[in-house]
């Protein structure tokens, strides 16, 4: 391609067609001046050589008529002779006239080919190829910007995608981070293995059962007891934990949505832009960018797979301590004869997994 356009560059530096063009007919002029006087002196040469055979076929005649006894039969047969050669002779330079006339005919012709070039549409057709050539020169030189730069934004294009898949695995590492801490949070604040009916978390409304235990808690830990504070504090805590984690996984989830959506809109916005498609180093390229991007998104799958795993296990954990709530709730059914209880705090302390049961 660069060479095509400095071959067309260099063209343009050529003389001037209409100085060629003049040069040209200038010759033709002359070439056809020189044979024009080689056929007149040939036609001259001609017409003296039949003259010089009108005289001496003359000669010949008046000397046959004088003296036909005094020779006799042999200079009647060299007369003979000397009239055939004669009319042999005639006989050539007529068909040398006749050459002679056909070849003035075609120098006519050609001097009237000559004097009927039309210089003027030459020299617009002249200029019109080099408008055309330059308006060439304009696309090749286009083109060419065009691949630079559909390189470079390949290459910039790749590197975003780079710092997006970094990103997303530093966020799949810092989710399983915070699952990691909320199960050791869960752990310690489980003393005694107890077997529980683990809930479904599809039957009623997380927001509303928080509020309803929330509630009670207010309503039996009246706050006068440290260890009632202590007790409220970590049951709110927990809940805390567990609806920060859940937002965090769902706006992750979103997130991670987002961008998929987001980089399949710049592959369809890319692949409007088919003019350099047959270029081989820009179909290998994108060749290279959708394998990426296959890449990337089976690796998404796979991080939204994760994220719904994590998900399920905080589901679960959350359903055991709805379960120890509702198992509190029971016991605070059973003694709303509204009786005083000293212990009523410590056992929903150990009901919640929080401390040891009293002896």
């Amino acid at each position: 391609m660069t060479t095509s356009l400095e071959t067309l560059r260099t063209d343009a530096h050529e003389p001037d067609w209409h100085e060629a063009m003049s040069e040209f007919r200038a010759r033709a002029q002359r070439l056809f001046e020189a044979q024009r006087d080689r056929v007149d002196a040939l036609e001259a040469s001609i017409v003296e050589q039949l003259a010089i055979l009108d005289q001496a076929d003359g000669r010949s005649q008046d000397s046959a008529a004088t003296g036909p006894s005094r020779k006799g039969d042999a200079s009647s047969e060299e007369l003979e002779e000397v009239r055939s050669q004669l009319a042999q002779c005639r006989k050539l330079l007529n068909a040398r006239a006749s050459e002679l006339k056909q070849l003035r005919g075609l120098l006519a012709e050609q001097a009237d080919g000559v004097e009927g070039v039309d210089i003027a549409g030459l020299l617009e057709q002249l200029s019109e190829m080099r408008l055309e050539r330059d308006e060439l020169i304009g696309r090749l030189a286009d083109a060419e910007r065009s691949v630079e730069q559909t390189s470079a934004a390949g290459a910039e294009h790749f590197d975003e995608l780079q710092r997006r898949f970094e990103v997303a695995v530093q966020e799949i590492r810092e989710l399983k981070a915070k699952n990691t801490d909320l199960q050791q949070q869960a752990s310690r604040g489980e003393t005694t293995p107890r077997a529980a009916n683990v809930a479904t978390t599809s039957g009623f409304d997380w927001e509303q059962q928080k509020r309803r235990l929330m509630q009670e808690l207010e309503s039996d830990l009246d706050g006068k007891d440290p260890t009632d504070k202590k007790a409220k504090i970590s049951i709110e805590s927990t809940i805390r934990i567990t609806d920060q984690v859940i937002a965090d996984k769902d706006r992750q989830i979103a997130d991670l949505k987002a961008r998929l959506a987001e980089r399949e809109q710049g592959v369809e916005e890319g692949n409007s832009s088919s003019i350099l498609d047959n270029d081989e180093q820009i179909r290998e390229e994108r060749e290279r960018l959708s394998r990426l991007e296959d890449e990337w998104r089976s690796k998404l799958r796979q991080a939204e797979i994760d994220i719904s795993v994590e998900r399920a296990k905080l589901a679960r954990e959350r359903s055991e301590i709805e379960a120890k709530l509702r198992s509190v709730e029971d016991s605070s059914n059973d003694h709303s004869s509204g009786k005083s209880n000293p212990k009523q705090a410590g056992r929903w302390l150990t009901r919640l997994g929080l401390k040891d049961d009293d002896k």
